[in-house]
């Protein structure tokens, strides 16, 4: 017979003899071991000692039970400080910083990068400098700022960098130069059409030579970069920028790239130990000079695994500079053609003379 079965008809008044026996046998014996303990209980409290060196060793344990629980508390922060800092730094190694100077100490990486960009692929554009507003964990505000000689001014582009995601505005990537727009730049070859030709001149005719045209002109060979510097020094204007051809003639290697002949004019020579002549401002400009910056320009371009390219951007293609690379130090570094500032007058000259094909304007301004 179990005791709880019996206790509850016990409760509800339904026991067996039996049940009510085995419950009240019980209930008696609970009764006499409470007794017992009241009894042992209410005894006479221990002398006022006893009770004084109770109280001192409770307060004691109190106190060290406070201790362990602040120094528990003070770990666990420490520790929690220690994974947080000691973390961060990893974590923000994960994404592009734009504030590393690996190669120059007045210009990060970020602004090199975009200075090559600019100079190959931007005829007329200097990249100035970058301005960084860090925002969050691998994420940046960045204002682009660059230089055109056409306007003879500053230009500024938002941008966002976030975790290695570079937004660019479309502006900034739309100064490439068309295919057609130099004759012999790339395959197939875009003559200007006679009457166009004929437009042209007529145009430039009638322009007084105050007026300062920037146009694109074609050669009729290519030259070497010697050549180019003799065509520098015989012409009455500015050479802004000359087209290097990318790839032989019969194949199309599209953007068209090249490079500014006088530099940027901005001293970042702490690069130059790194890639020979990528700035060539302060030097005395040879042929030689003039080959291996641009093939520095290239190569620099070519190491930036980590710059936060994106092909949706307007971005080369991986494969475009070390292609690049391999034709120039193959079939050296020459010129078809480029963007000059220069008189009507001048240009005219210089297609009676047949030192160019053509001539396609594309700005002008008073000039003082």
């Amino acid at each position: 017979m179990k005791f709880s079965d019996a206790f509850a008809h016990y409760r509800a008044g339904s026991a067996s003899s039996e049940e009510c026996a085995l419950v009240e046998e019980e209930l008696e014996k609970s009764r006499l071991i409470s007794e017992y303990l009241d009894e042992d209980w209410t005894q006479t409290p221990p002398p006022e000692p006893a009770q004084a060196e109770l109280r001192q060793v409770r307060h004691s344990l109190r106190r060290h039970r406070a201790v362990t629980i602040l120094i528990a508390v003070v770990l666990a922060a420490a520790l929690a400080a220690g994974t947080f800092f000691g973390a961060l730094p990893l974590l923000e190694r994960q994404y592009y910083n734009p504030e590393v100077y690996t190669y120059d100490r007045f210009c990060s990486d970020f602004d090199l990068y975009l200075m090559a960009y600019t100079e190959l692929f931007h005829p007329g554009y200097v990249y100035d400098h970058t301005l960084v507003t860090k925002t969050g964990l691998g994420r940046y505000q960045l204002e682009l700022v660059r230089y055109g000689f056409y306007a003879g001014e500053s230009e500024y582009f938002s941008a966002a960098l976030d975790r290695g995601s570079l937004t660019m505005p479309r502006s900034f990537q739309s100064s490439y130069l068309p295919c057609n727009i130099i004759e012999r730049a790339s395959y197939p070859v875009y003559p200007m059409e006679d009457t166009h030709k004929a437009s042209v001149r007529q145009q430039l005719e009638e322009l007084p030579d105050y007026i300062q045209v920037t146009a694109a002109i074609s050669f009729p060979e290519d030259l070497s970069m010697a050549q180019l510097l003799d065509f520098m020094d015989t012409i009455d204007g500015t050479l802004c920028w000359a087209g290097i051809r990318n790839a032989p003639e019969d194949k199309q290697c599209y953007p068209l790239c090249g490079l500014d002949p006088y530099g940027s004019g901005i001293l970042v020579e702490g690069i130059n130990s790194f890639y020979p002549y990528f700035e060539q401002a302060g030097e005395a400009v040879t042929g030689e000079v003039l080959e291996a910056h641009f093939e520095s320009l290239l190569q620099f371009l070519t190491d930036q695994t980590e710059f936060p390219a994106e092909a949706e951007q307007g971005w080369v293609s991986e494969s475009y500079y070390p292609s690049v690379l391999d034709y120039i130090r193959q079939d050296g570094v020459h010129s078809y053609g480029g963007v000059i500032a220069a008189a009507p007058g001048e240009l005219l000259r210089l297609l009676d003379e047949g030192v160019i094909t053509q001539v396609w304007p594309m700005d002008a301004d008073i000039r003082f």
